[in-house]
Parts: structure tokens; C-alpha cells; sequence
């Protein structure tokens, strides 16, 4: 959320108390401008700050450093909060997977106050939609800067359903059937038109949990991981 505005830009997935996943490319714009975000948690309706809801300011964003905005590649960054998220019985941590599954054919779910048509309004509520995931080799043909041979991203495709702007660094989840819980295994990347025959192309969070784990640690390796900004500090 932009603290200036009080809109919604982007998606973004709880992991602990304190940080948030999300994308690069929703992030890069920040940094550059050296901005302010923050992060609603516990609310359905964007245009209502509903009881449940909780608003955080973002301290720190640490971006991958090999994020590439042209190939859209590396495309994840971490949002550490001021102060905690206060978990209940509808503000949650997402769960990871360390194995990298082959989801391929598999229907996943894609959640998010995206927009419900290409340049279209954003939804007033959130939404989420089951979609089918598209073989990453057949993805490439449509999108030739995906590189399929290492699995950094995952494609979904349903003619007339998918992802949209406003939904960029969002989860797409699958239910792992050995634990029958939701695991989050993309975030929200790119596309062409919204529900077009083009499919769309989410970071496949599993390939990166080494990342994940060191920068929420704060384990930096000697060539850095990430970008990392600070924050200005705002009134909300």
C-alpha cells in the first residue's frame, strides 16, 4: 500500500511477524524513488479499513540484487515491518515448501484485489481464482525470456481466467496433498493482456527458499543478495 495515496498497488504474502514477500518489480519503483510503503494485513474490502485489519509500515526492503526488470527475472523481494502482525484467526504466516514440486497440469490458486480486466477498476474485494499450471517449456514459446531449464518460474494458463494488474507479487498456492494445507509456491510476476491466450508467469518461490532464509536471518553472503533500502519513517 502507498501511505501517500492509501491505494493498493501490489500483493504480498505474510512468512513471520515481521516480513512480507512480494515482488521486485513492485518494490524497484520504491526503492528508486526512495518512497514509503506499508502493508495491510486481515482485510477483504480495499476501500474499507475493516476491524480486522492491520496496518504496518515497511522499515526495510531488501530486493534481489540480480532482479533484471527487462527479462523479469529474480523477481522477489523481502518487506521487513515496524513492529509485529498480531496473528488470529484470520492473519497468518503462508507455509513453504522446501522440495520444488512438479506442479505441472496441477491447478494452483491465484489471490489478489487485481484488477478485473485488463486496464479495468481493481476488485473492491479480494479474490482468488483455481487455474491450471502450464508446462514452463511451452510457457518459454510465448514468453522467450523465461529460461525453463532452471525453474526459477512457474506459468498458469486458463483461457479467460488469470492474473492481473494489481495482483503483481501476490500468492499462487497449492494444496500439498501429504498435509492438506496451502503451500505458497509463486508470486504474481508478469503477463501479456489479462486472460489473454498468453499464459502468466509467477517467481517460483521454492527455487529461492535459500534466499529467503539467509535475508530473514540477515545473513548476507560477501556478494550481497540484496538491495537493501531503509525506509522513511511516515505517520499513518
Amino acid at each position: 500500500m502507498d501511505p501517500r495515496s492509501n491505494t493498493q498497488f501490489c500483493g504480498g504474502t505474510i512468512l513471520t511477524k515481521r516480513h512480507v514477500i512480494t515482488a521486485a518489480h513492485c518494490t524497484d519503483p520504491v526503492i528508486k524513488a526512495r518512497g514509503s510503503i506499508a502493508v495491510i494485513v486481515g482485510g477483504h474490502s480495499i476501500n474499507t479499513l475493516e476491524a480486522t485489519a492491520q496496518v504496518l509500515p515497511v522499515d526495510k526492503i531488501l530486493q534481489h540484487t540480480s532482479y533484471d526488470g527487462k527479462q523479469i527475472r529474480n523477481d522477489i523481494s523481502l518487506l521487513l515491518v515496524r513492529g509485529e502482525f498480531m496473528f488470529n484467526n484470520v492473519v497468518g504466516p503462508a507455509c513453504l515448501s522446501k522440495v520444488q514440486h512438479n506442479l505441472e497440469k496441477q491447478y494452483v490458486k491465484i489471490i489478489g484485489w487485481g484488477t478485473v480486466f485488463h486496464n479495468g477498476p481493481p476488485s473492491s474485494v479480494l479474490k482468488d481464482i483455481n487455474i491450471r499450471v502450464a508446462p514452463l517449456k511451452e510457457c518459454s514459446l510465448r514468453h522467450p525470456a523465461i529460461l525453463y531449464k532452471e525453474r526459477r518460474q512457474i506459468c498458469t494458463h486458463t483461457i479467460n481466467e488469470g492474473a492481473c494488474m494489481g495482483d503483481s507479487g501476490g500468492p499462487v498456492v497449492w494444496v500439498d496433498p501429504k498435509t492438506n494445507r496451502y503451500n505458497l509456491v509463486g508470486l504474481v510476476s508478469f503477463g501479456r493482456i489479462c486472460a489473454s491466450e498468453d499464459p502468466s508467469v509467477h517467481t517460483d518461490v521454492s527455487s529461492y527458499i535459500q534466499w529467503i532464509t539467509d535475508n530473514m536471518k540477515g545473513k548476507h553472503t560477501k556478494k550481497r543478495s540484496v538491495l537493501t533500502l531503509e525506509v522513511p519513517k511516515y505517520e499513518h
